[in-house]
């Protein structure tokens, strides 16, 4: 958790090691996650990869209040809910 926050504070610096850090940290995870949910790997390859897009782009105004592990999981279930509509 204290890796985390110093992670996101690097981040929202402009440091793309945390970047690639977090991405590295919780591709794996993440991945189960949307392949669960989808049944289908390349498109929770996709979602995964569309979330970390995202994420790198609101480096400036992310604010993430709980566990980071959490936060982008929600939003790779969001994700993922919105594929399948």
């Amino acid at each position: 958790m204290i890796e985390d926050k110093i992670l996101i504070l690097r981040f929202r610096c402009g440091s793309s090691d945390a970047l690639r850090r977090i991405y590295e940290k919780y591709r794996d995870y993440l991945l189960r996650v949307a392949a669960g949910l989808l049944q289908d790997v390349n498109m929770a390859e996709d979602t995964v990869h569309d979330v970390f897009l995202r994420f790198a782009q609101s480096g400036d105004t992310i604010k993430v209040k709980g566990s980071l592990k959490s936060y982008l999981r929600t939003c790779v279930v969001n994700r993922a809910y919105n594929k399948m509509k």
